[in-house]
């Protein structure tokens, strides 16, 4: 699906890309990555949540949403988010 995306300017013009062709809200987005500088910061400008996978050797960044340290960490996440939706 990422491929259908190239070219629009990085990751943030590909989230906005998304978000304009499936007609979603930046909150109903939940951009999972491991590079502060590169996917969560353009969630984060988008104001879409955001969750660092953190891994050895990668300091952790003060910049996401959410931290996890495994992506079997991310039905936890996914279903607490659900289960507190206003």
């Amino acid at each position: 699906m990422l491929a259908a995306f190239a070219g629009l300017g990085g990751k943030q013009g590909i989230f906005e890309c998304m978000l304009d062709t499936y007609q979603l809200k930046p909150m109903q987005v939940l951009v999972l990555g491991d590079n502060s500088d590169s996917e969560i910061l353009a969630g984060n400008r988008l104001g879409m949540r955001t969750v660092e996978t953190l891994r050895a050797g990668v300091p952790r960044a003060d910049n996401a949403t959410f931290y996890i340290y495994s992506l079997s960490e991310l039905k936890e996440l996914l279903t607490s988010l659900e289960n507190n939706k206003e």
